[in-house]
């Protein structure tokens, strides 16, 4: 007699459970394929982000140190935007003259120092000692012309004293030349508030006076790279502005005559280009560049 074969049929509830076990397995796996994917999208995003920021920050990097501060206020000041003495401190005027300079140029009107406003002010500066090969107009240069120049103007002491201070500058006298015509002393850079920061080394400030009247003033030193220093010259800018002056009729105070633009453009001429002697806006100009005797002196004369 054969034997029965046994045909055993799952019940439901294996059933069941057997699909329940493989759906679970299915979701784990889905859910296991999904984290991947979005870690892997993830990780991309963060090295995208990465890249972005170390060229956005290449583009972008911000400069705060001294040194570089001080070059853009020694680039600024040469090209007319004013930043006061060139000290790597970032004030008011330097703040002011930045945001202005990158207005004017294109840039974003911040006083952030980048990379992409040094570019621009250095190449800036290549233009401007460029022109600087083009002489004032109104200027005469020429000894001949220097002898004939005759004064029409008077600065008195007084009010000389208050012009220098509105220009930027004062000065001070050792004691013991009262009664001498011919004064010398110390110059002074005065701030926006006329506080002093700084004396002009190693040079003399000297001015003759008859009657009250400053008859001359100027800038001397006997060491070259002092007169070749950007403090020099700013020093010859403000003494050249403070001199050219009047008085106001009815309230007798001292007026500039000059703009702070015309006395660079004056004064950086006569020292980019040696120029020994000119006349321009009613001052008569000597400039001393003397570097090959036994005792060499550098100077700036101004009649006015």
């Amino acid at each position: 007699m054969q034997a029965k074969q046994l045909i055993v049929v799952p019940s439901v509830d294996i059933l069941g459970s057997q699909n329940k076990r493989f759906k679970i397995r299915r979701q784990n796996y889905m859910k296991k394929k999904v984290l991947v994917i979005m870690a892997a999208a993830l990780m991309l995003n963060v090295m995208n982000v990465s890249v972005y920021a170390e060229t956005n920050e290449a583009i972008e990097k911000s400069f705060e140190d001294t040194e570089t501060i001080k070059k853009v206020q020694e680039l600024l000041n040469a090209q007319g935007y004013s930043c006061g003495e060139p000290d790597g401190v970032a004030g008011q005027n330097t703040t002011n003259a930045i945001i202005q300079y990158k207005t004017v140029n294109g840039m974003d009107a911040t006083s952030t120092i980048t990379q992409k406003l040094l570019d621009s002010l250095e190449s800036s500066e290549l233009s401007v000692s460029e022109s600087n090969n083009s002489m004032p107009e109104g200027m005469s240069v020429g000894e001949q012309e220097w002898k004939n120049w005759k004064s029409s103007s008077v600065c008195t002491i007084i009010p000389f004293m208050q012009s220098a201070k509105e220009a930027g500058f004062s000065f001070s006298l050792p004691s013991g030349q009262k009664d001498s015509n011919d004064k010398v002393g110390t110059f002074e850079f005065l701030d926006e508030n006329g506080n002093i920061t700084k004396d002009l080394e190693q040079t003399d400030f000297y001015y003759g006076v008859e009657k009250q009247h400053i008859l001359y003033t100027g800038l001397e030193t006997r060491d070259a790279s002092v007169y070749e220093s950007t403090e020099f010259r700013e020093a010859c800018i403000r003494l050249v502005l403070g001199y050219n002056m009047h008085l106001e009729k009815g309230t007798m105070e001292a007026v500039l005559n000059l703009t702070r633009e015309r006395a660079e453009e004056i004064v950086n001429y006569c020292l980019d280009n040696t120029i020994e002697f000119c006349v321009v806006d009613n001052m008569r100009i000597h400039l001393t560049y003397r570097n090959d005797t036994a005792d060499p002196f550098y100077r700036l004369h101004v009649e006015y």
